[in-house]
C-alpha cells in the first residue's frame, strides 16, 4: 500500500516529482562543465546536509571557488520572477523570502563543511527571468537555461587550481554524503 501511495504522490502532477524533474533538467545543464572542463570543474549533485533533513540540489567547485545552486521549477511563464524596490523577490504574486533564506542557510551549511564561503544561486526553469539575473540577499537568481554562462564569467578566485578543486571536491565528497 506505501508503495502505491508513493507513485500517486510522486505522480506528474506533483510538486515533488515537478521539483526532482527540474533538478535532472538542471543535471543535464551542468554535465558538460565535467565533460568538457578539463578538469577546471566539479559537480556533486543532491548532497545531504549533515544533521539536516534538507539537502543540496547541485554543488558546483571551480575556479571562481564553490557554488550552491537551488533547482527551483516555477511553471507559470506569464508571471514574472523580479526584484522589488524593498529588496524582496516575487514569482508573480507569491513572495519568495523564504526561499531565498532556506538557500542562504543551505549555502552556509556547505561553507562549515568546506571551510571556504560558498556562493549561492536560484537556477529556474520555466519563468522568465530578466537577462542577467537577479540579486536578492546575496543569492543570484538566473534562467536554468543561462546557468553554466553564469558560472563561466564568474571572477577566478585567487588560489583556486585544479588541484584545490579536486580538493575540495574530494572534502564535499566525505563531508555531503549523497541524499537516499
Amino acid at each position: 500500500m506505501a508503495a502505491v501511495l508513493r507513485r500517486l504522490y510522486r505522480s506528474h502532477g506533483s510538486s515533488w516529482a515537478t521539483g526532482a524533474a527540474g533538478e535532472r533538467r538542471t543535471r543535464r545543464i551542468l554535465a558538460p562543465l565535467v565533460w568538457f572542463g578539463f578538469g577546471r570543474w566539479a559537480v556533486l549533485h543532491d548532497r545531504q546536509i549533515p544533521r539536516s533533513r534538507a539537502n543540496l540540489d547541485h554543488l558546483v567547485i571551480g575556479f571562481s571557488g564553490p557554488s550552491y545552486v537551488d533547482t527551483k521549477s516555477w511553471k507559470s511563464k506569464s508571471s514574472r520572477v523580479r526584484v522589488d524596490a524593498r529588496g524582496r523577490l516575487w514569482y508573480g504574486r507569491y513572495p519568495q523570502q523564504r526561499t531565498v533564506a532556506t538557500v542562504l542557510w543551505e549555502a552556509e551549511r556547505a561553507a562549515e563543511e568546506l571551510g571556504h564561503p560558498v556562493r549561492p544561486i536560484i537556477a529556474v526553469h520555466h519563468a522568465v527571468i530578466p537577462r542577467g539575473g537577479l540579486v536578492c540577499g546575496g543569492v543570484t537568481i538566473v534562467q536554468a537555461t543561462e546557468l553554466r554562462r553564469h558560472l563561466r564569467s564568474l571572477p577566478r578566485e585567487p588560489g583556486w587550481n585544479r588541484r584545490r578543486i579536486r580538493g575540495a571536491a574530494r572534502l564535499a565528497n566525505v563531508r555531503l554524503r549523497p541524499a537516499v
